[in-house]
């Protein structure tokens, strides 16, 4: 059968002990047993290099539990930490997008109600403006998207979208895909080609061109 190992720190232990030069050996009897009474109780022994890796690994092997409890209590604080972190940045990303949903829909309310206040009697000639009819109205505001939201794209996609619906209720359909044709083009060159906004605008183009027959 093969003999024991024996310990790292006993072997040292017996290699100082037995070194040919005196001067390298322990001092005295005393000495030598101090160090077999380190090994025994799981210290750091003299014969041993001093490094700092070696007295950890001694330090860890005599208090297992309360380490290894610390650890555990390290982790779960890194980890909770982490969570924390993550939520509140979710929650800061969620409150900026409220926001900006919150700014586009009053931008596009202000649009919209600019549209409707044209044929009332605030007008310089109101009489010509309650004669205008509900497609020219429509027609208007069509014309005016660009120019009174060209600084607001997620503005713009949300009041062209809502003009394009009229125009389907309306049964224009023609006019309803142009409406989603410039919807695309406006969300290609503010969020960028394959962009979910654009991708959203061709589809609904899609649904306009295919109801109006022009399924090519």
């Amino acid at each position: 059968p093969r003999p024991p190992r024996v310990p790292a720190d006993l072997g040292t232990i017996a290699l100082h002990a037995l070194r040919k030069v005196p001067a390298e050996r322990y001092p005295t009897a005393e000495a030598f047993a101090a160090d077999l009474r380190r090994w025994l109780d799981g210290l750091p022994v003299q014969a041993q290099s001093h490094r700092w890796g070696y007295r950890v690994r001694k330090f860890v092997a005599r208090h297992r539990v309360p380490v290894a409890l610390s650890v555990l209590v390290a982790a779960a604080l890194a980890i909770s930490a982490l969570v924390a972190t993550s939520q509140a940045r979710e929650a800061r990303a969620q409150a900026e997008r409220a926001r900006n949903g919150a700014a586009v829909s009053a931008a596009g309310q202000e649009f919209l109600e600019g549209i409707f206040k044209a044929s009332s009697g605030d007008q310089p000639d109101p009489a010509a403006a309650r004669q205008r009819t509900a497609l020219q109205l429509l027609d208007e505001g069509a014309a005016r998207v660009d120019r009174a939201l060209g600084d607001a794209p997620a503005a713009k996609l949300r009041v062209l979208d809502t003009l394009a619906q009229v125009y389907e209720d309306m049964g224009l359909l023609e006019r309803a895909a142009s409406l989603r044709g410039r919807m695309a083009a406006v969300a290609s060159q503010a969020f960028g080609a394959g962009s979910n906004e654009q991708i959203r605008a061709l589809s609904a183009q899609a649904q306009s061109l295919n109801a109006s027959g022009r399924r090519e």
